[in-house]
């Protein structure tokens, strides 16, 4: 949300949504914290942030325990 610049951890699921007419959209899985129930989201594509340097075991963990597992190194956002 870049009004509130509240960041949400996701991941992309799909790039092309042209079947949905959703152009410049992609969808992203949102895991729930403590639990596996999640969403999936459509966004556009500007809103989305690429995060290197941690594998999506980690950002699952990491998203599943609320923020509480550790990332042992620093996370690089790629635009």
């Amino acid at each position: 949300n870049k009004e509130s610049q509240i960041e949400k951890l996701g991941f992309l699921t799909k790039k092309n949504l042209k079947k949905l007419n959703a152009k410049s959209k992609v969808s992203v899985y949102c895991p729930s914290s403590f639990g596996f129930a999640g969403e999936t989201v459509i966004v556009n594509l500007d809103c989305i942030k690429i995060l290197e340097g941690i594998s999506s075991t980690d950002a699952f963990r990491f998203a599943l325990t609320g923020g509480l597992a550790e990332i042992k190194q620093p996370l690089v956002v790629r635009k």
